[in-house]
């Protein structure tokens, strides 16, 4: 049965995983959870990594996205499988394409070069086309149709069938961005007959979007309205949340030009209700102003349809009434938010009062730290020199077999001085910068040890801030610390990325997992959280499956770092 559900987990269809996003994260899981258990290694847990990294990246989970990613193209590389390894490259560079555009070209250039080195033509036929979206996105539309192309010719050659549709939709999209509308149509049609009599119900209610935004920049109002509308009842049916808000908000305007103001409201209303954030300020007032006018609407007509002077008095005063309601109530809401705003405000100065504290605490900790570093290297160190050279000179006037035991302690003593001096304050990380700190670290930790250790990032290509490199690399040492005493790990992976304005830490094992009290209560798990909070960051822990955890540590890069202190490298 296991043998079985591993199988069906790596080759899942792309049909069946858009199809019901939850249900194909928790098979993934189930999957890489047995195979973490007999600590399979291969191909099927690459391809199973590379599944989740997809679907959660469909639903918006950037950072799962990255680290699953990145996890698959470790395996991949593990076993020798360069044209896997490239394709996951490649994947993870569209998944991180809308929030960093150029980590995005980068990683995607390297994941081609490698298919071409593995003559990998299946997969280059599928990334091909992802190239060309990043092409769009940066307005190159002729690199962007040279790609497109490309993957439509190499998916023809190699007989991909399944996914011709998407090339067919890029060149379509390309050409409806030149104004070639009637070459646009060809293309999204003959895509949509391909999807139709595959029985891909995503992909067609995907096509309808695609003819609602051409039909609606062609100026047919009444065919995009129908394929929204169309668009809409597919979206629902198979469970696509952001295809059904993107119908609902384009039909709100069409609607509205229309003249079909209750319809428009109703379809605002959709919209805003799947939206996973709060509306934007524009979008609001337009949903405002739709629900005006239909009140006006309704009220002339309620109006001229009032026959006696009596109606009208009445329906003056139930406005009357009605009105001053709306005032009292306004004026309680107004006061409310008030007192509201003034509770958040103190409660706000009261958090970054305690912010501020921990972070003195933790500055002066590390100030402390390099004095100790210093004294240990500069004092102790500097004695214990001395001391050699003179045992060193009276073994040479005296031969003596004490002296050359006195001499090895003497030589014992000074390397833990060091190392006690280097615990305290790396010199890698003062004078190098992070990267080359958290190298050494995850690589002197592991040495000669058991526990199979990897580190990886993505787009620290420039400098960092000394308090949050320093931060982050405290943080890592303790949980690389936990790792080594607590979980009975064979394999851990530390990886740092850059990801939307964050620095972004991710430590994973395949231990015994965290206890829920300890995870809770724990000093050194409390500390980590003060140590991120104080930088304006977050710290989560979490079991993954029945064994391993997973940390995750995010700290804005958006604060200028103090005058008074130097910035740490990140090469």
């Amino acid at each position: 049965m296991t043998e079985a559900l591993i199988d069906t987990a790596a080759a899942l269809p792309y049909e069946a995983l858009s199809g019901d996003l939850d249900a194909a994260i928790e098979l993934e899981r189930l999957a890489l959870s047995s195979m973490h258990a007999r600590h399979e290694a291969g191909r099927r847990l690459g391809d199973v990594m590379l599944l989740l990294s997809t679907a959660h990246y469909l639903r918006g989970s950037a950072d799962s996205a990255t680290h699953y990613g990145l996890a698959a193209v470790e395996v991949f590389r593990g076993i020798g499988d360069d044209a896997r390894a490239g394709h996951a490259q490649c994947a993870i560079a569209y998944n991180m394409k809308r929030r960093d555009l150029n980590a995005a070209f980068d990683l995607m250039r390297r994941g081609i070069s490698t298919l071409r080195r593995a003559d990998a033509r299946w997969d280059l036929a599928g990334d091909y086309n992802k190239f060309g979206v990043l092409h769009e996105m940066a307005g190159a539309l002729d690199s962007a149709h040279h790609y497109y192309r490309r993957s439509y010719e190499l998916k023809l050659e190699v007989g991909d069938s399944l996914t011709v549709p998407f090339s067919m939709n890029c060149l379509g999209t390309v050409e409806h961005m030149r104004g070639d509308f009637i070459s646009a149509e060809q293309w999204f049609t003959r895509a949509l007959n391909m999807r139709a009599r595959r029985g891909d119900a995503f992909g067609v209610a995907e096509e309808m979007l695609y003819f609602g935004e051409l039909y609606e920049a062609w100026g047919r109002a009444d065919q995009a309205i129908a394929a929204y509308e169309d668009a809409l009842f597919r979206t629902e049916q198979v469970g696509y949340p952001r295809g059904r808000q993107q119908a609902c908000d384009r039909l709100s305007v069409l609607y509205e030009q229309a003249g079909r103001l209750p319809e428009a409201l109703a379809s605002a209303r959709s919209a805003a209700r799947l939206k996973d954030s709060l509306l934007e300020a524009e979008r609001a007032r337009a949903v405002l102003d739709l629900e005006q006018r239909y009140r006006v609407s309704e009220k002339d007509r309620d109006l001229l349809t009032a026959r006696a002077q009596a109606q009208r008095r009445r329906l003056i005063a139930w406005a009357t009434g009605i009105g001053a309601l709306l005032v009292l109530a306004i004026g309680a809401l107004w006061l409310q938010r008030r007192q509201s705003r003034l509770r958040t405000e103190r409660d706000a100065a009261v958090i970054a009062e305690r912010e501020q504290g921990l972070k003195a605490v933790f500055d002066a900790t590390e100030k402390e730290r390099a004095r100790l570093a210093r004294d240990l290297h500069d004092g102790i160190g500097q004695q214990l020199g001395g001391l050699k050279h003179r045992l060193e000179h009276l073994r040479g006037a005296h031969a003596d077999a004490r002296l050359d035991a006195s001499i090895a302690i003497v030589d014992e003593t000074a390397i833990e001085v060091r190392g006690l001096a280097h615990q305290l304050m790396p010199r890698s990380l003062s004078r190098l910068g992070l990267l080359p700190a958290m190298q050494d670290l995850v690589h002197r930790t592991f040495e000669g040890s058991p526990v199979k250790a990897a580190f990886d990032h993505v787009g620290i290509d420039d400098e960092l801030p000394t308090d949050a490199a320093t931060g982050i690399y405290r943080i890592a040492q303790e949980l690389i610390s936990n790792v080594l005493r607590h979980a009975h790990a064979t394999t851990i992976d530390v990886q740092l990325l850059r990801n939307k304005g964050h620095l972004v830490l991710l430590v994973q094992d395949d231990g015994v997992g965290i206890p829920e009290k300890l995870a809770a209560e724990g000093l050194g798990m409390r500390s980590m959280a003060d140590r991120a909070r104080a930088l304006g960051g977050t710290f989560a822990i979490e079991r993954t499956g029945e064994r391993g955890t997973l940390a995750t540590v995010r700290i804005p890069l958006h604060r200028e770092p103090d005058d008074d202190h130097t910035r740490a490298a990140g090469r």
